[in-house]
C-alpha cells in the first residue's frame, strides 16, 4: 500500500465503493476536487499494488496552529484491517509539518466503529454537539403557533453592529455554552477556535443578529438558514430559537440548520420550537 495525494483520475474508482457510505448516497464526489486544489489541505488516497484506491481521508488547516481531518473513507473489502488509522498518521503527520499543534474531527451519532476508530488512534472526546433542523413556511408550524406566545417585535433577531462583537465574545466565553463548547465554533461541519475578530467580522457580513435574548451568527445558504453560533440562557433559549424560526420565514428559507453544544436546556428550547436534533461528537488529538 501507498499513501500519496490525489489525482483527479483516482475519482471513478472512488466513487465505485463510496456512492452508498449513507442511506442518502455519499458527497465525496461532490466535494473531490475543491478538496483536491485546496492549497491549505492534503487530500490523501492509499493505493494498492496497482495503483488503485481503496481508501482516503482529507486533512485541511482551518487556523495557523488547528487541522481538521474529515472524508475518511476505506474500501469494503479492507476495512478493519488497520488503514483507517494509517491514513490518521500520514494526514496527521502531514498537518504537523504545516504547524498544526492539535488535529480534530467529527463522527456522526451512531457509527460505533468509527467512535472506537478514533479513540484507539490516540483521539479523544472534546464535546458532543447538537445539530437542531426544522423545516420552515409550508409544512411546518408557524412560530406564533409553536404551543407558546406570539413572538413580540422587541423579542425578534436584529442585526448588530461590530460593538457588539466584544460583549458577545466575553458572555459566551465566560458562560455555560462557550465552556462546553471548549472554545469551539463551527463552519458547518468543520470546528477551530473563536476569535473575538470572527464576530467583529461577522457583523461587518451582516451574520451577527442580536435579540434580549442572546446573540446568533446566521446566515442564509442557498435555501437554508445557517445558525452556527448561540450564546443564550436557560431562561431565553426557546426564545431565541423561535426567533430563528422567525428570522427564516422573513428571509424566505426553506429550513434551518443550527449548532450548538449539547446542553439539556437548549436541546429542550428547539426542540420545544420545533427542531429536530442529532447529536454528533468532536474529537482532537494534540500534535
Amino acid at each position: 500500500m501507498e499513501v500519496r495525494p490525489a489525482r483527479k483520475s483516482d475519482l471513478d474508482a472512488i466513487q465505485l465503493w463510496t456512492s452508498n457510505t449513507f442511506s442518502w448516497g455519499d458527497y465525496i464526489d461532490v466535494v473531490f476536487e475543491r478538496w483536491r486544489l485546496d492549497p491549505m489541505g492534503n487530500l490523501l488516497i492509499m493505493a494498492d499494488a496497482e495503483d488503485i484506491p481503496v481508501a482516503l481521508c482529507n486533512v485541511a488547516m482551518v487556523s495557523p496552529t488547528e487541522a481538521w481531518l474529515q472524508g475518511a473513507r476505506v474500501h469494503p473489502d479492507h476495512r478493519r484491517t488497520g488503514l483507517a488509522s494509517e491514513m490518521t498518521r500520514h494526514a496527521s503527520a502531514w498537518a504537523k509539518g504545516w504547524g498544526a499543534q492539535v488535529v480534530r474531527l467529527m463522527v456522526e451519532e451512531g457509527n460505533d466503529a468509527a467512535h472506537a476508530q478514533v479513540r484507539a488512534a490516540g483521539f479523544r472526546s472534546v464535546g458532543s454537539w447538537t445539530v437542531a433542523r426544522r423545516q420552515v413556511g409550508d409544512g411546518s408550524v408557524m412560530p406564533a403557533g409553536n404551543g407558546g406566545r406570539p413572538i413580540k417585535r422587541g423579542d425578534r433577531l436584529v442585526l448588530a453592529s461590530s460593538a457588539e462583537a466584544q460583549p458577545a465574545f466575553v458572555a459566551w466565553s465566560s458562560d455555560e455554552i462557550g465552556r462546553t463548547a471548549r472554545g469551539l465554533v463551527p463552519n458547518r461541519w468543520i470546528f477551530r477556535r473563536l476569535l473575538i475578530g470572527d464576530l467583529e467580522k461577522e457583523a461587518r457580513k451582516q451574520r451577527l443578529w442580536m435579540a434580549p435574548g442572546g446573540w446568533v451568527v446566521a446566515r442564509p445558504l442557498g435555501d437554508t438558514l445557517i445558525a452556527n453560533w448561540i450564546h443564550t440562557s436557560s431562561d431565553h433559549a426557546y426564545d431565541v430559537a423561535r426567533s430563528l424560526n422567525l428570522l427564516a420565514e422573513e428571509l424566505h428559507m426553506e429550513r434551518i440548520e443550527s449548532f450548538f453544544p449539547s446542553i439539556g436546556w437548549l436541546d429542550q428550547g428547539f426542540r420545544r420550537a420545533g427542531s429536530v436534533l442529532r447529536h454528533d461528537s468532536v474529537y482532537a488529538m494534540p500534535l
